[in-house]
């Protein structure tokens, strides 16, 4: 909350309070082996370090958000993701917005998050969309439109 506030009323500083709690509040976590609430914290850690700038560091505390989920899957998974590729966009590296998103599975479908779920395929149809323009295969844009479908269909749902 206090970065999210920081962040819209340009208070100075607010970040690093931020990271400082979310830190403490991740190392509980940690003793408690909560090991969903730590991804949690991760991804709100990496949206500071986002809104800081210092986008390889959200990268980078993205990736280990998701690395500590292992193999679980949960909404956690779909926000570190989503985050992550929102920052290869930012770097305009529409390849590796691509690369980040998980080409097993849709993982989109564990989440009952109608929401989350129509903008992760959202999400995915923007980067498909992308990588068409940049010369590469027509088939792109037709994948993009499949997954702009599902975001629709989701997000309907969420209303």
């Amino acid at each position: 909350m206090s970065g999210w506030l920081g962040s819209a009323r340009q208070i100075p500083g607010a970040q690093e309070t931020a990271k400082d709690l979310i830190s403490e509040s991740a190392a509980i976590f940690e003793k408690l082996g909560l090991t969903e609430k730590i991804a949690e914290a991760r991804v709100d850690l990496g949206i500071c370090y986002w809104r800081e700038g210092a986008l390889d560091e959200a990268r980078i505390t993205f990736d280990d958000a998701i690395e500590r989920l292992g193999t679980l899957e949960s909404e956690q998974r779909l926000r570190a993701i989503l985050n992550k590729s929102i920052v290869e966009q930012v770097c305009s590296r529409p390849k590796q917005r691509c690369d980040s998103y998980p080409s097993r599975r849709d993982c989109s479908e564990t989440s009952s998050n109608e929401t989350l779920r129509g903008k992760f395929h959202s999400e995915f149809g923007i980067i498909l969309k992308d990588i068409g323009l940049t010369g590469h295969s027509e088939d792109y844009f037709d994948r993009a439109l499949m997954q702009f479908t599902a975001a629709s269909v989701h997000l309907e749902k969420a209303r």
